[in-house]
């Protein structure tokens, strides 16, 4: 079923789409990472540093194996790409991901996840890694589906969203709280190196 609706909609949410202790230990991390600088909008020469189109901060994962938690994400990011190729056959070859901290009051404009002129990013994922959120405290992610429907979802920890990188127009809303994730995209290409 997760993955017909992926299919057929081109996105899917799913509730406790990580386990709790992992979501929880990685939400940590984040809160206490002094490693996170603010995000940028675009690639190489195109980026731009406007907060008033992205407001979080962000911390990019190395699959290097030297964090035993990292590690135990990066696996779980892998056994999902395996899962989307076996069930749909997409042809992902790897995955990048960061961990993404919202300030209260940030947020991030319109925008899809596929680059100009790159075509390697096929499908994003978020997890959310907030305890106890309330509905209320916003922080919404928000995609704009084909249809022409809007749907509006809560960050609420343990939560995993997957969408066509190239097909949906999605921002996230302002919220009154710190809101965090782990985001990232499977690939269909091979690394730059």
């Amino acid at each position: 079923m997760l993955w017909d609706d992926l299919a057929t909609h081109g996105w899917v949410l799913q509730e406790e789409g990580m386990e709790v202790s992992l979501w929880r230990e990685l939400g940590r991390f984040v809160e206490t990472s002094s490693l996170l600088t603010p995000a940028h909008v675009g690639r190489g020469s195109e980026k731009t540093g406007s907060h008033a189109v992205r407001g979080d901060s962000i911390l990019w994962l190395q699959d290097d194996g030297a964090d035993p938690l990292l590690a135990t994400a990066q696996a779980w990011m892998e056994n999902l790409r395996h899962d989307l190729n076996e069930h749909l056959s997409l042809g992902l070859k790897r995955v990048e991901a960061h961990f993404a901290l919202y300030p209260p009051g940030a947020g991030y404009d319109l925008h899809l996840d596929q680059h100009r002129g790159q075509v390697g990013r096929k499908i994003t994922f978020l997890v959310y890694l907030n305890e106890d959120w309330r509905d209320e405290q916003g922080g919404e992610l928000e995609l704009h589906l084909e249809s022409g429907n809007r749907r509006k979802i809560s960050p609420l920890g343990g939560r995993l969203v997957l969408f066509r990188s190239e097909l949906i127009p999605h921002q996230v809303h302002p919220a009154v709280r710190a809101r965090k994730s782990l985001t990232g995209w499977f690939r269909d290409d091979d690394p730059p190196w």
